[in-house]
């Protein structure tokens, strides 16, 4: 757990719990409770099911393309004869349902995930640890992502700017100061791997304030290129605790943060 450390010399002492009045004798007790103290924050499991239903949403769409190789490569057996060709596409066919069978398993596993107990660590250092609020510029062109980022980092009582694509982007970093920049990698009109490179070139001081998420990491191109950003990588699906672990980290670099993470291995693919 990372400590935090409050701004000043003051504490703060929680004030003692108030004991729940006794109902009158023929009344029904009182149904109204207070929330436990170690019921997880409204503001977090929000958050949770918001990232859960992105994840879904995804997987769905994962599912339904390998149900649509599968359709084709029956096709392919049904007009074929019984000889090695047939043989392969059948093999074909027994490795897509594999595949489709983890994705359907991952979908069934992340549904039936509860939301933590307690905050990540991320989460309490990004929201009780700011010397200021930091000024994010969420670049994401799938509308739904961009909303629910924009959403969480607000809540957490930080400066948030949008953009959908990289021309918009790049727009707002010549105008703009801001100590973190969360991007998508493949955007359609100029991803980020454009949007880096003219970052480096221009306002190459803005380069390190990265953060970059994507789905497409195993790409050997794009593995090649985030590795050599040496930027930290988010992965799609999105998983909260990486992605406010990151934004500390970057706020850490940036003063945003009295205490930080320490940095993960620059550019590496999530796990």
């Amino acid at each position: 757990m990372l400590a935090v450390r409050r701004r000043g010399a003051s504490v703060q002492v929680d004030a003692p719990e108030t004991p729940e009045p006794k109902a009158a004798p023929g009344e029904e007790p009182s149904r109204e409770r207070t929330r436990p103290r170690d019921e997880p924050e409204p503001e977090l499991v929000e958050a949770w099911v918001q990232f859960l239903r992105d994840h879904v949403t995804q997987a769905v769409n994962a599912l339904n393309n390998r149900l649509s190789a599968i359709g084709g490569s029956a096709q392919g057996v049904i007009r074929s004869n019984l000889d090695d060709t047939q043989r392969e596409d059948i093999q074909g066919i027994v490795q897509e349902v594999r595949l489709a069978t983890e994705v359907t398993g991952s979908l069934l596993n992340r549904v039936s995930s509860e939301a933590p107990e307690i905050p990540p660590p991320a989460w309490n250092l990004l929201k009780e640890g700011p010397t200021r609020p930091g000024r994010i510029l969420i670049v994401e062109d799938d509308d739904s992502n961009r909303a629910v980022m924009a959403r969480l980092f607000r809540r957490l009582g930080h400066e948030v700017v949008t953009a959908s694509n990289g021309y918009e982007a790049f727009d707002v970093i010549q105008r703009e100061q801001l100590d973190c920049i969360i991007s998508d990698l493949r955007m359609p009109t100029l991803g980020g791997k454009t949007l880096f490179e003219q970052v480096e070139g221009k306002k190459p001081d803005m380069a390190s304030r990265f953060i970059f998420v994507t789905g497409d990491y195993t790409r050997p191109e794009s593995y090649e290129f985030l590795q050599r950003s040496g930027r930290p990588v988010v992965g799609k699906p999105y998983e909260l605790d990486q992605l406010l672990s990151a934004v500390a980290t970057v706020f850490g670099a940036m003063g945003v943060l009295l205490d930080a993470p320490p940095p993960e291995e620059p550019g590496s693919a999530p796990t």
